[in-house]
């Protein structure tokens, strides 16, 4: 088993295609995270809760 963390679509494209790929059989189970969020959305000073993606 291996986990790999990718910094977008094309890193984890490339990552599958190169080292994976050297793997005779393989599955890929994707689980996707929010690490960090880009911005906090403020209305009239006050934090507004987002609903997860």
């Amino acid at each position: 088993m291996a986990s790999v963390i990718c910094r977008d679509a094309e890193d984890f494209y490339h990552c599958l295609t190169t080292q994976v790929a050297a793997i005779d059989a393989y599955e890929v189970s994707i689980h996707v995270r929010r690490l960090k969020q880009a911005a906090s959305l403020i209305f009239q000073g006050r934090l507004v809760h987002t609903s997860p993606a």
